[in-house]
């Protein structure tokens, strides 16, 4: 390959990814605003507070990204390795505690952040199949 087919083939990759760095740009821009939409949609109307406590709109409303979102699951996933290997079965309070600092909750923050979180999660894990322990969980509440 010659410098020159070289140097050209550079500057249509660089034109590709200018391309692709704007519309990424732009999607994300336009989810930002999506979010911030549905967040006052969400707060302004008299909905269930199911709702208020689903952990998606905890999420939504704390602007976790992908990496932060993923320890969600994680932590779902000690506790039942934790259960099943050693019996622990950790309280509601002890859940809730650990899910506020994984959703990055200051401390002055907390009480706006009620335990039905916590309970909604592991309900809605428990009947999937994928979080048994949540039973227990919630029976020594």
């Amino acid at each position: 390959m010659s410098v020159e087919s070289t140097s050209e083939t550079i500057k249509k990759l660089e034109v590709q990814i200018e391309r692709l760095d704007k519309e990424v740009f732009n999607l994300t821009s336009k989810c930002e605003l999506l979010e911030n939409l549905l967040l006052k949609v969400l707060e302004e109307q008299t909905i269930s507070t199911d709702t208020l406590t689903d952990i998606n709109y905890i999420v939504l409303k704390k602007d976790l990204d992908a990496e932060e979102r993923s320890e969600i699951p994680f932590f779902l996933a000690k506790l039942q390795k934790e259960h099943k290997f050693e019996g622990k079965v950790p309280s509601l309070d002890e859940v809730h505690s650990e899910l506020l600092n994984i959703l990055g909750v200051d401390e002055h923050e907390k009480s706006n952040y009620p335990i039905q979180i916590s309970r909604q999660l592991i309900e809605t894990q428990t009947k999937t199949g994928v979080f048994p322990v949540g039973r227990n969980i919630l029976e020594k509440s």
